[in-house]
């Protein structure tokens, strides 16, 4: 069974998002997090869970464009403190 306390967390990041970029309508927003309207589908919650995370920290735009150079590349969404330029 899925943790159900899994849907409080990722609500709130999902909050924080869209209030960070009030302009877009939901499937904007979940399909520039993911990189892909065919992995909205198929993206685990805790999936989800990380990539609004990094949303909210680093900015969609970084964000996303970080899952277009991995997709592009074949490699998976990653994304680091590296790629924001915040990292050590």
């Amino acid at each position: 069974m899925r943790d159900p306390a899994r849907i409080d967390r990722i609500v709130e990041l999902l909050r924080e998002t869209w209030k960070a970029s009030p302009d877009m309508r939901l499937g904007q927003l979940l399909v520039n997090t993911c990189g892909s309207d065919h992995l909205v589908w198929f993206t685990e919650d805790d999936t989800w869970e990380e990539l609004l995370g990094r949303v909210a920290r680093f900015g969609l735009e970084k964000v996303a464009l970080a899952a277009d150079h991995a997709a592009a590349s074949g490699s998976g969404a990653e994304y680091s403190e590296e790629d924001s330029g915040q990292g050590g």
